[in-house]
């Protein structure tokens, strides 16, 4: 992220603890979400990449959840339809 930057995702892990990250997204132009700024936090486990972070959206918004989600490999795109 560092280093080829997504320009709607700012994403830091809190000092001192490199397993908790909190993130923004920042809705991008001509869409539902423009102007918006979602707010969450991802927890990785001790034994990651072997299991998957927890997300949480701070937001009050459950659009982006399901976006989310497919983001971070949690569920495959097959089962995206039946959420």
């Amino acid at each position: 992220m560092k280093y080829d930057p997504d320009p709607y995702v700012i994403a830091e892990p809190i000092p001192g603890n490199i397993l908790k990250w909190h993130y923004v997204i920042t809705g991008p132009e001509n869409t539902p979400y423009a102007r918006g700024l979602y707010h969450g936090k991802l927890v990785f486990p001790i034994n990651y990449p072997f299991e998957p972070p927890t997300i949480y959206m701070i937001t009050p918004n459950g659009r982006l959840v399901l976006v989310l989600f497919l983001l971070a490999g949690f569920y495959q795109t097959s089962h995206a339809s039946q959420l």
